[in-house]
């Protein structure tokens, strides 16, 4: 949900900086990626019977990994945080 909105914003971007034609190929392929990507997040929770992406690394992967996604995690929060800050600014 957080990064829907710069998604919305940036299609056009992707548009004028591809083309008409390679410019909607390459949202309609990210899309794919994402909804791939989201279905395995899915299979894994279903698998594990996690719903938090820091439990579902633990079960699969240790604590170690767990703790590794939970930094990415927040990194990548932060990281929407400052794009929003530099749209809205």
């Amino acid at each position: 949900a957080a990064t829907l909105g710069s998604g919305t914003l940036c299609s056009s971007y992707a548009v004028m900086m591809n083309g008409y034609v390679v410019g909607p190929i390459l949202i309609i392929f990210g899309a794919c990626i994402s909804f791939y990507t989201g279905m395995l997040i899915v299979k894994c929770a279903e698998h594990t019977g996690r719903t938090r992406y820091e439990d579902i690394a633990m079960a699969l992967y240790g604590k170690t990994w767990s703790r590794v996604t939970s930094y990415l995690n927040l990194i990548c929060l932060i990281g929407f945080t400052f794009s929003y800050i530099v749209y809205v600014k």
